[in-house]
């Protein structure tokens, strides 16, 4: 069991004024020439407070908890480092042998994960914060906190010349969304992994879309795909299978004649198909584990759902209903699943007070969203087919079509209300930038309408 001592408070305390000046001098040189700025330190902040309850949480309400372990292992790794630096090091780029494994020893601690290969590169990663931060458990939080912050911030900057009008609603959506801070700061796979895919959709986004500082966005490209690669692989393909979707529309945008367009369709959908399934099938084996089979994916997907609605998990679970191990049973639950990775856990179904929080909020994005939906009906009574024209944006198909598949798979293959509040985190934001767009597309030619 873990306490925070004074030295924890007081190095926390450090770390916050320290990276509070440094945003605040970013702001003052910055406010006249971009207004963005002004939630810099604000979005920084909410962040910490967001990473501080998580920690306060994880240590005297659950009592303990990966972050703990993860932190605990992190501790045992720079222990190792201050005897062994070249076996440090060995770790640390990835050599996890048994041989190495024997210089852990009573001293040190032994660090837990040291097999799972996914959960221990959040240790190795965590490793630098905590040598950095003292071997506090309260400066290290602060620390990956303030380091995977630059994640949502980068978004935010890139949706802000995307749409500058929205700037505040995507600060909501980005930077001040209670369930992304709070399940995205802690010592956490998903603290990682919100970060690298925040990073690699808008690289990417700049290299297909505006060609814009290619150099250094295909950096950010291979550092944020390792990182999910070796952390939480199914968001890398989760996000590539939507820019295949992305890269299918540009390339049907460069031809202009609407006849070429029927003509070569089936073309074009071919060749992207084939190169999705080349990217899937290259980075399969690299990620490990049932990722190199889809057969043994959808088996896997069956086994977790079933086992997260066992009694052990002390009624913290939902049920979708029986599906058949094949792609046509997994494919029949996609209304339900969909559902649930949105919008539940529903405010009567939560049973502790982080679950009705996790509920008050969907609930509310729940109401947000049923308004578009009224919002776009509208919008269909009235303009017909035409309407679809909302949607003819990059950023819209992105945002909607990763939305909706993330939620499916994650309601598909999650039934712990726990892990689903946690695993919807990456989508959230897009969600709600949607939204957000569609909302003030409809306001627009709403306004348009009525002159």
């Amino acid at each position: 069991m873990i306490e925070l001592s004074i030295v924890d408070v007081f190095l926390g305390i450090i770390y916050v004024l320290f990276f509070s000046v440094i945003f605040t001098i970013t702001y003052l040189s910055k406010r006249d020439s971009d207004s963005i700025y002004e939630f810099l330190l604000p979005g920084y902040l909410f962040k910490v407070i967001g990473a501080v309850f998580f920690l306060l949480i994880y240590i005297y309400y659950y009592k303990g908890g990966d972050t703990i372990g993860y932190f605990l292992s992190a501790k045992a790794l720079v222990n190792l480092m201050h005897k062994h630096p070249d076996i440090y090091l060995s770790i640390l780029g990835g050599n996890t042998s048994l041989e190495n494994f024997s210089y852990f020893d009573a001293t040190t601690g032994y660090p837990w994960y040291y097999r799972d290969p996914w959960s221990f590169t959040v240790v190795r990663i965590t490793s630098v914060f905590t040598l950095l931060g003292f071997k506090s458990i309260m400066a290290t939080t602060i620390l990956v906190a303030t380091v995977t912050y630059s994640g949502n911030w980068f978004l935010y900057k890139f949706l802000s010349t995307h749409y500058p009008s929205l700037k505040k609603e995507f600060a909501l959506a980005v930077l001040f969304f209670p369930s992304v801070a709070f399940w995205g700061s802690g010592i956490l796979k998903d603290s990682f992994t919100l970060a690298a895919s925040l990073f690699m959709f808008v690289a990417l986004f700049q290299v297909l879309i505006y060609k814009k500082h290619i150099l250094k966005n295909l950096v950010l490209i291979l550092l944020s795909f390792w990182i999910l690669i070796r952390i939480k692989p199914y968001i890398f393909f989760m996000e590539i299978g939507t820019f295949t979707l992305i890269f299918l529309y540009i390339a049907m945008q460069v031809i202009r004649f609407r006849f070429l367009r029927i003509i070569l369709f089936p073309l074009v959908i071919s060749v992207t198909f084939s190169l999705a399934m080349w990217i899937y099938f290259n980075t399969a084996s690299v990620a490990g584990g049932f990722y190199a089979s889809v057969n043994d994916i959808i088996e896997t997907i069956v086994i977790k759902q079933r086992d997260l609605t066992q009694d052990y998990y002390g009624g913290n679970s939902f049920n979708i209903g029986y599906f058949e191990p094949t792609i046509p049973g997994i494919l029949s639950k996609f209304f339900p699943a969909t559902i649930a990775g949105m919008f539940r856990p529903f405010l009567w179904e939560a049973r502790n007070v982080v679950m009705l929080m996790s509920g008050l909020e969907t609930f509310l994005l729940l109401l947000f969203f049923l308004k578009q939906a009224i919002n776009f009906l509208r919008l269909l009574i009235i303009k017909g087919g035409k309407a679809f024209k909302v949607f003819y944006d990059p950023l819209m198909i992105y945002s909607i079509t990763y939305s909706v598949l993330f939620a499916y798979m994650i309601g598909l293959i999650t039934a712990n209300f726990g892990a689903l509040v946690r695993y919807r985190i990456p989508f959230v934001p897009f969600l709600l930038v949607f939204l957000f767009v569609l909302n003030r597309k409809y306001g627009l030619l709403k306004k348009v309408a009525d002159r």
